[in-house]
């Protein structure tokens, strides 16, 4: 009894030590995937908002390509932020697939890209109606990449893969998607406009 009294405690202490590496690394898996879970909720979240900020961009466009230069007009959608996946994505990042990780970086360089040209309308909206159709179209381009990289990572969720088609086919396929007729003339322009009216 005394040799178990005296040997328990080394044999607590050398088990605490070797099961410490596994325990911390199960902690930190567990952390991965809370955040992880965070990540997707917020893509989920901003894929519905996205599409609505889409429609918004899209019937400003409507408006704009059938006026003069001197008509003025602001319509646009609050700016792109992905708190979350830029707080996180450097925490996740070990457990996200290849084309995962491209998707989310390729949507973190769109997110700036995107603000960017919203700050750049909001300049010019007063000065010239011509220049702010010609940003808010490039503006809606960049939309529908981040809309179709988003659509992708929240319905494909792990099996997501990034695709091998030119930027102007994702951007078809998104309009499509959506609806939308792309790129938009006068004649889509009208066409959208009564639709909605």
């Amino acid at each position: 009894m005394d040799i178990f009294k005296t040997i328990l405690p080394i044999i607590t202490l050398f088990l605490g030590i070797f099961l410490t590496p596994f325990i911390e690394r199960l902690k930190r898996n567990k952390e991965q995937d809370r955040l992880f879970d965070s990540v997707k909720i917020e893509l989920s979240d901003n894929l519905s908002s996205i599409t609505n900020d889409i429609h918004e961009i899209y019937h400003s466009i409507s408006t704009r390509i059938l006026k003069s230069d001197g008509f003025v007009h602001l319509s646009l959608p609050l700016e792109m932020e992905f708190t979350l996946l830029n707080k996180h994505l450097s925490d996740i990042y070990p457990i996200l697939s290849r084309d995962q990780r491209r998707g989310m970086r390729v949507i973190l360089a769109q997110e700036k890209t995107i603000n960017d040209k919203r700050d750049e309308i909001i300049d010019k909206f007063k000065k010239s109606n011509n220049e702010c159709l010609a940003i808010e179209q490039t503006l809606l381009h960049s939309y529908f990449c981040v809309y179709y990289i988003l659509n992708g990572l929240v319905n494909q969720k792990e099996r997501y893969q990034q695709g091998k088609e030119p930027t102007k086919e994702v951007v078809k396929k998104a309009a499509q998607a959506l609806e939308l007729s792309y790129p938009i003339d006068v004649f889509a322009a009208q066409k959208y406009l009564n639709k909605i009216n």
